[in-house]
């Protein structure tokens, strides 16, 4: 068998390969192969059935496999295997070697949050922190805005593997002695712990009503 060199394949899409199958023996011979597959990985083709193969001849299988958008970046080995099926020693296999690309996807999602709150009330809010791509997300919460009311998260520090997510509540503190209806706008913001990226913002804007 042959088997291509070393492949990069996206989270979330397809990945296609031919493999060349020879049998040099003077008889047809029925075969059946097998993918051993990483986990959430799935087969598209060829179909799971025994396939014949004339003799002294070749025959090309196209294997489509199916790659989750959580599938951990880096290095991946499949193994393809084929075997006779009436006589299961006579056989071969190979590996298929794929590199997984890094995707960072996050999203920052307002759940819930006030219009308006009267002067000395709570502001509080909920947020979801979602991890859409491949890598694990390490960052903080930190909220830009108005100086007369900071808000607070909880939890401030986020650590997501590929596909969880967070929820995050959020909590700010008005001032009672606001005579004045005011509107009050926040910048919530991730920040990645290592780098000091921005990952993503949103914003929270509340009206306090004397």
């Amino acid at each position: 068998m042959i088997s291509p060199q070393i492949n990069e394949v996206a989270p979330g899409k397809i990945f296609t390969a031919s493999i060349i199958l020879n049998n040099p023996t003077d008889q047809e011979v029925e075969f059946i192969d097998r993918l051993e597959l990483p986990s959430g990985w799935s087969r598209i083709s060829p179909p799971e059935a025994p396939f014949p193969i004339p003799a002294q001849s070749e025959r090309v299988r196209l294997v489509a496999l199916s790659v989750p958008v959580t599938a951990p970046a880096g290095r991946v080995e499949i193994s393809y295997l084929v075997r006779n099926r009436t006589n299961p020693e006579q056989g071969d296999a190979l590996k298929l070697r794929l590199l997984v690309q890094t995707v960072s996807d996050v999203e920052l999602r307002v759940d819930s949050a006030p219009e308006s709150v009267i002067a000395g009330e709570d502001i509080s809010a909920q947020l979801s922190v979602i991890n859409h791509g491949n890598v694990t997300v390490k960052a903080s919460l930190q909220s830009q805005g108005d100086p007369t009311c900071v808000l607070m998260f909880s939890p401030a520090l986020i650590g997501l593997a590929p596909g969880q997510s967070q929820t995050v509540k959020v909590l700010g503190k008005t001032n009672a002695k606001t005579t004045k209806r005011a509107r009050l706008s926040f910048t919530a913001s991730l920040v990645e712990s290592a780098g000091l990226k921005n990952l993503a913002n949103r914003a929270i804007c509340v009206e306090v009503l004397p």
